[in-house]
């Protein structure tokens, strides 16, 4: 179904984007290292954010050159923001278009269209070419009606949007930089609490749990979030963070099939471990499956654990959350660019365990302590969620002119926001 874009509310005039912009190609240089566009609008040198995660070509067919200031669109991610002005010169794939424009700003047009990529237009234009991809070609883009106000509106703008946005960047990157150091106070807690005592005897995990990894679900037969079905969540490692399942890149398995994998399926109380790379900034992957998060199939890369007799479940989720465990696997995977542990390195694991009673008092006392914690770990994560709506927002008001970037009183917004 086509939707529609943002209304502009300014007296703008519409104009097809190819009348506006044309495609630029530009022939590699052999010393050009590679662009990329990213969903959160930066277009940079691949190497600037990071350098593991890519598909990378063996034969670089049909690459092309990138200049600063470019406009740059990734045809296949455009629908997902993946839309802005390069700041670096080198050289992109073909999926990557690269356009010019005489007589405007492209920081004003890198907004407009990230804007218009949120409210789910252009995915509705786009020709489907896999799943949670489409294609926004030149043919597509060229078609696109686009408010041309004059130069100068588009640089107040865009000056406008720069100064706000990097202000409202700055207050999320701080708050997470609250969370990690919130974490990392929490992790040290659990470590000490779990640490034993000399007398405990030292075991392997192996013994005291049941450990199932996940099923080799084929990617064929996956269900994306809005294909119409009501299918059986699958929890992948995407879905497994530090303390917590997320659910905001879902897929979805056929019920009808989902009585043949009955040992797969998820229980309340469950504890999930990413073991493609288990550990991030804010702690070891490992979460409790909730009520909110079944029912739910177990896939590959994945492992569900369950605790046996003489080991708390709760204390449990401490050994693997806590840094004894973390040590154990640094020393095996260092200098391995994809970390990967295995079923039978985490049954190795050991540790000192003491009594089922001891166990239930320390964790009611990590509990206690680390409840506080907690609370300002969410309630500064719901601020984070609220500056990001906020910055889209503010984004879409200013190119559509529904907001007057001359007299609108950022400051206050900001306070109400984040306060």
């Amino acid at each position: 179904m086509r939707l529609h874009p943002p209304m502009v509310l300014a007296n703008w005039p519409l104009v097809p984007a190819k009348y506006v912009f044309k495609e630029v190609y530009r022939p590699p240089r052999a010393e050009d290292s590679i662009v990329t566009a990213f969903r959160d609008g930066e277009v940079t040198l691949r190497k600037n954010r990071r350098t593991t995660g890519f598909t990378n070509a063996i034969a670089e067919i049909g690459y092309h050159g990138i200049r600063i200031g470019d406009l740059v669109i990734h045809s296949m991610d455009g629908f997902a923001g993946a839309i802005g002005v390069s700041d670096s010169v080198g050289k992109a794939s073909p999926v990557v278009h690269a356009y010019l424009s005489r007589g405007t700003d492209h920081r004003f047009y890198a907004h407009l269209l990230r804007a218009y990529a949120w409210s789910g237009y252009i995915e509705s234009l786009s020709k489907g070419i896999r799943q949670r991809s489409t294609a926004f070609d030149q043919a597509t883009f060229g078609a696109l009606r686009l408010p041309l106000p004059v130069i100068e509106t588009q640089t107040r703008i865009a000056d406008f949007l720069d100064r706000e946005t990097g202000r409202l960047d700055a207050l999320m990157d701080k708050k997470r930089r609250l969370i990690e150091l919130l974490e990392e106070k929490r992790t040290a807690l659990i470590s000490h609490a779990v640490e034993g005592s000399s007398a405990d005897p030292t075991v392997k995990l192996g013994r005291f749990v049941d450990l199932l990894p996940g099923y080799a679900f084929p990617s064929s037969g996956f269900i994306h979030d809005g294909e119409g079905s009501t299918g059986i969540r699958l929890l992948r490692g995407v879905n497994v963070a530090p303390g917590t399942v997320r659910w905001d890149e879902m897929v979805r398995w056929l019920k009808t099939e989902s009585g043949a994998f009955l040992q797969f399926q998820l229980k309340p109380g469950d504890l999930v471990l990413g073991m493609d790379r288990p550990w991030i900034g804010s702690g070891i992957r490992v979460a409790r499956v909730t009520e909110q998060d079944v029912p739910s199939l177990l896939l590959q890369r994945v492992a569900r654990l369950r605790s046996r007799e003489g080991l708390d479940q709760d204390y449990l989720f401490m050994l693997l959350a806590g840094n004894q465990f973390l040590a154990y696997f640094e020393p095996i995977l260092t200098g391995i660019s994809v970390p990967h542990i295995s079923p039978e390195q985490i049954m190795n694991f050991r540790f000192r365990l003491p009594t089922r009673r001891t166990q239930r008092r320390v964790v009611e006392l990590v509990d206690r302590q680390t409840s506080v914690i907690l609370s300002l770990i969410q309630r500064i994560d719901e601020q984070i969620s609220k500056l990001g709506e906020y910055r889209q927002a503010l984004i879409t008001g200013a190119v559509t002119g529904q907001i007057d970037v001359s007299t609108f009183d950022a400051d206050r917004m900001v306070e109400e926001v984040a306060g």
